[in-house]
This record gives C-alpha cells, structure tokens and sequence, in this order.
C-alpha cells in the first residue's frame, strides 16, 4: 500500500501539470503557488480524517477489512504532496536571487527533514497520550490547521510572484 503513494505521485506529477493546471488555467482559474500548498495541506489533514474513518471501522468490524480501504486515504495524501511540496520546491526556487538558488532548495527540503525529525520524537509521546487510532488521525487533521492558517496569514501580502497567463506555472516576471 505504501508504493501507492509513490505511484500516485509519479502519475499525478504530469497529469497535474500538463491536463489540470492547464484546463483549470483556460477557465480562468489560476491559483497561485501559496494557495495550491494551503490547498494541499488542507488535502492532507483530510487524509489524516479518511484515516480516522477506516481506522473505526476496522476496529468495529467483526470481520476483516480489506487494505484496499486505505487507498482512498493514500491518494488524497499524493495530491496533497504534489500540491505542497512540488510548488513549494517550485517557489523557493523561483522566487530566490540567482545566487541564492541552490541555497533556498536546499533551505526548504531541509525544513521536510527537520518536520520528520520533530514527528519522531513527538509521535511516541502522542500516542500514549491518545492510544485510539482514529483518535490519532483526528488529532493530527486539527493540528495540520495550524502551518495552514500560519502560511495563510503570511502569505496574504505577498505580491512577489506572477502567474503565467498560458498555463499557471510561476513567473519571476513580477518582482513588486
């Protein structure tokens, strides 16, 4: 089950960026970098939540689940990858100086090593604190909200960037 996400996203990274940005763009939609990664982490606190569901009912089945039930959980996670970190990665890259472009790559995968380092020391804790699976998806679907609404409220003016009017890819174009 675990390859699945790594599937998905190798899947969904070109359909992404090829058929959806490009249709949502010749509709008049174009979300900007900020918003598709408060858009996927708003995805994967909804993961955490499809996680609580099919961890209940696997505890009040009387007979076995099949692991196919975590696949909807799973790829909902892969969109929301895709919508975080990609952009992100996308958006410190094209928004940095020139001379600081390796620099401010480097910064953000950084920050993912620093958040996996946090969750192992802080997960063992959680979990003797609320020993309920689904409990544990609930909980962590609530604190998501805090880095979404954090990066919300930090991006709200900011201006530096400009989406392509062609396909909704970032443009360094606008520097104001």
């Amino acid at each position: 089950v675990q390859s699945f996400n790594a599937v998905c996203i190798l899947l969904l990274l070109p359909l992404m960026d090829r058929l959806v940005f490009p249709l949502l763009a010749r509709k008049g939609i174009r979300p900007l970098p900020i918003q598709r990664m408060v858009f996927g982490m708003a995805l994967t606190g909804a993961s955490y939540v499809i996680a609580g569901v099919v961890s209940r009912m696997i505890h009040n089945s009387p007979r076995p689940i099949s692991v196919l039930w975590q696949l909807p959980q799973w790829f909902v996670l892969s969109v929301s990858e895709v919508l975080v970190s990609v952009t992100g990665l996308e958006f410190a890259y094209t928004q940095a100086p020139e001379s600081m472009k390796s620099v401010m790559s480097a910064l953000f995968l950084l920050t993912s090593a620093v958040a996996d380092l946090f969750v192992s020391i802080v997960w063992p804790v959680f979990t003797r604190w609320v020993p309920e699976p689904e409990l544990q998806a609930y909980w962590c679907a609530a604190s998501i909200m805090v880095p979404i609404w954090t990066l919300w409220w930090l991006s709200m003016g900011y201006n530096r960037y400009a989406a392509n009017q062609d396909d909704g890819r970032l443009n360094t174009a606008s520097h104001g």
